[in-house]
């Protein structure tokens, strides 16, 4: 499941507003241009900018399902 918090928008100007969205979680898959997919649905005038801090994969080597693959 993912979840999406939508941030108090924080004004800059009277015609340029930002607003931050945090997306807390992923579906399993995700099409390597989920980003453009994203851009591509807002609306003209619309600047879409990504900050990524995704945790890195941990793979255990010595496990029995990886060695199985062996």
């Amino acid at each position: 499941m993912s979840f999406i918090l939508v941030e108090m928008p924080l004004c800059q100007r009277r015609t340029f507003i930002t607003v931050y969205y945090t997306i807390d979680g992923y579906p399993g898959n995700l099409n390597i241009d989920f980003r453009d997919s994203i851009r591509y649905v807002t609306m003209g005038g619309v600047k879409v900018s990504f900050i990524s801090s995704f945790e890195p994969t941990s793979i255990d080597w010595s496990s029995q399902r990886v060695q199985s693959k062996n």
